[in-house]
């Protein structure tokens, strides 16, 4: 079977090709600005030197976020795409936990982090297995420092992400292996109604709101 996986929650997306449960390709693109344009050649390039072609995806795979709204909507608009064009299913996977499988090897409970801005982060809680596989323990929230502190001290976990100095800092597709478990399980998105997980108002939202004094209307 072959996947094809796509992670756009922070500025440095990635994207990994499957087959037969190894990752053939993988590779790395920032997204900001102009260069944000450059998804779907590297899609493009990855599906290449794993040596298939677009109609031999067997399935997509999106991280759902939270993180950059710009770089979340790109890559679920770029996956729903697909997914209807080649009639394949699609799955979501949250990010947090995609930078967990890609943090570390070690077995354990973890608060995977990160950066939202405005002195605030993206926390959620999530654990390692020893056979390897990640599965969500709590669901991403956004917090300010000690909201981290106090998930980490209620579970007993270690931190990971962009708080944590020396530890890395963005979830990565080259850690989708760590949720076929979780894949063999889960049913496809509802490619009509599924959106990412943001995590917070687009900037524009926020500064439309904070303008205008009343909520957008987003219907």
């Amino acid at each position: 079977m072959n996947w094809l996986v796509i992670e756009a929650s922070t500025p440095a997306a990635s994207v990994a090709v499957v087959c037969g449960g190894r990752i053939r390709s993988a590779q790395d693109v920032q997204m900001r600005g102009v260069e944000s344009e450059g998804l779907l050649p590297v899609i493009d390039r990855a599906l290449s030197r794993a040596g298939i072609t677009a109609p031999e995806i067997d399935r997509l795979v999106c991280g759902s976020g939270p993180g950059s709204f710009t770089g979340l909507r790109l890559a679920a608009s770029i996956a729903k795409g697909l997914a209807m064009g080649l009639g394949r299913p699609l799955f979501a996977v949250p990010s947090l936990g995609l930078l967990v499988a890609a943090g570390t090897d070690d077995p354990g409970t973890y608060v995977a982090t990160l950066d939202a801005l405005r002195g605030e982060w993206f926390a959620g809680v999530y654990e390692r297995f020893p056979d390897g596989q990640v599965a969500e323990t709590e669901p991403s929230r956004l917090g300010d420092r000690a909201t981290v502190d106090r998930l980490a001290a209620r579970y007993h976990a270690r931190v990971l992400g962009a708080i944590q100095p020396a530890s890395i800092d963005r979830p990565s597709a080259r850690g989708i292996l760590s949720f076929t478990r979780l894949l063999e399980s889960a049913a496809p998105v509802d490619l009509d109604g599924w959106q990412p997980t943001y995590g917070r108002h687009a900037e524009a939202q926020v500064k439309w709101e904070a303008a205008h004094g009343r909520p957008l209307d987003s219907r």
